[in-house]
């Protein structure tokens, strides 16, 4: 094959990973990232962010003046999705201990809160657990913590991420999450589970078409389960290392598309870090160190225009 078949080739590869992009999501572009300021952030490391269902809730960990031990996890609250956010409240010392406590999931339901954690000394680095509640309204509401033993599959599992299903047996929740040393092409890799209804977790599946040998971390999937954005270092990321990514599909029994840098508009030359996007799909919540913040990693607000096409 001639030099210039091979770069057409890429080109229309390229075009066509784009014209896929921009057919399965229907919303603008994203717009240049806004601090979201001192109420939130600190001088601390602020991150690992999860936007509850209903918009009025944020969720992430920090190690700022207040915690319990290492990184804690912390909530702010807001009257409406049009105001901004109050001041962040620790969880308490159900939830957090003297290890590290970090990202945060609120299941659809508002009854589960899974969570990561190193608190158990010995084993293969971070764990999952999970907590529940009975008044959704009720963000320190949560009881004690069990370990959930079917998804700690390898080494360091995190970013866990739903969306409901439509199985034709009724809604299940499909779990995305990163993890390590479990028999992926290298470093972090993604992983699938589906919850049953009495919150028992399917053997963890590798997602291939989202795994590469460099890390590819912090999964967030909207809520159709047809758009997912994640952090890698993969080939094509900016000079900071880690950058956001997408990957979406037309139907959830399609595989994903080739993850899509989301460009310098969103990603910078530090590392971008998780990202949670909120239920509209309209904002996209993630951590950065990047210059301008409040010190060390600080979250971040991006935000699209809402085309037709999509469903609130």
């Amino acid at each position: 094959m001639s030099r210039k078949i091979a770069t057409a080739l890429s080109v229309l590869m390229f075009l066509g990973a784009f014209a896929t992009l921009a057919k399965a999501q229907h919303f603008s572009d994203w717009s240049a990232p806004v601090n979201l300021g001192p109420t939130v952030n600190t001088v601390s490391s602020d991150g690992g962010p999860f936007i509850t269902k209903n918009g009025r809730s944020l969720y992430f960990a920090s190690n700022r003046s207040g915690s319990y031990g290492g990184q804690d996890i912390w909530v702010a609250q807001r009257e409406s999705t049009q105001d901004p956010w109050g001041p962040p409240v620790n969880l308490g010392g159900t939830i957090n201990s003297l290890a590290n406590e970090h990202c945060p999931l609120v299941t659809p339901d508002g009854h589960a809160l899974i969570f990561v954690s190193d608190r158990v000394r010995g084993t293969a680095g971070a764990d999952f657990y999970i907590s529940f509640r009975h008044d959704t309204d009720d963000d320190l509401a949560w009881g004690p913590p069990q370990i959930i033993a079917a998804l700690n599959i390898g080494s360091d599992q995190m970013g866990p991420s739903v969306f409901e299903n439509e199985d034709g047996e009724g809604e299940t929740l499909t779990l995305y999450f990163q993890s390590k040393g479990a028999g992926g092409p290298g470093g972090y890799d993604i992983y699938v589970s589906t919850i049953g209804e009495d919150w028992s977790f399917s053997a963890p599946v590798l997602v291939p078409e989202l795994s590469t040998t460099a890390n590819d971390m912090w999964p967030t999937v909207r809520k159709d389960g047809r758009e997912l954005f994640l952090t890698s270092n993969r080939p094509g990321s900016m000079a900071g290392g880690a950058d956001l990514w997408v990957s979406t599909r037309e139907s959830t029994d399609d595989p994903w598309s080739t993850p899509v840098n989301l460009g310098p508009v969103v990603n910078s030359t530090a590392a971008e870090q998780r990202a949670t996007l909120s239920w509209n799909a309209t904002t996209l919540i993630f951590a950065t160190a990047r210059s301008g913040g409040s010190g060390g990693v600080d979250l971040w607000q991006t935000t699209r225009t809402k085309l037709h096409g999509y469903e609130k």
